[in-house]
């Protein structure tokens, strides 16, 4: 903190607690006895989502949230006047589980659907699904959708 000026600005705070070098999603998680086993990417499991994970999200419940999700995005899609490319934008997507869930139910945007995932953890976008775009930091450029 001394390099900041002795202040930390929330957003530094959050980076650094959940993707920096000892950071909530970046290292492997205790294999016994409160001890941290090695760093992702080394097979070892990371925080993570989920009924056997560290917190549970309505994504990860099942997919009825995603269909939901589905049903709003068709009406979103015809609101617009149903555009090409209708752009959805998954911002903390994690491993992709509301888009697999999305994707499943098959929403009448489906055709028009540029469906973009982001996530900073690489080892949570390397579990995306096939079909959408992955990336690591938001769109900036201009797009019509949610």
């Amino acid at each position: 903190m001394s390099a900041l000026g002795g202040t930390l600005r929330f957003d530094q705070f959050m980076q650094t607690a959940l993707y920096g070098e000892s950071g909530f999603y970046t290292t492997a998680r205790p294999s016994g006895a409160g001890q941290r086993t090695g760093r992702a990417g080394t097979g070892e499991r990371t925080g993570r989502a989920g009924r056997r994970g560290d917190f549970l999200t309505s994504p990860e419940v099942g997919p009825l949230f995603g269909t939901v999700v589905a049903r709003a995005l068709d009406a979103w899609w015809h609101e617009l006047g149903e555009p090409d490319p209708f752009v959805v934008v998954d911002a903390g997507a994690g491993p992709g589980t509301l888009a697999r869930s999305v994707l499943a139910a098959r929403p009448a945007c489906s055709e028009a659907l540029r469906y973009v995932a982001v996530e900073v953890s690489a080892d949570q976008r390397a579990a995306h699904p096939e079909g959408i775009e992955s990336r690591a930091e938001l769109p900036t450029e201009p797009f019509v959708g949610v």
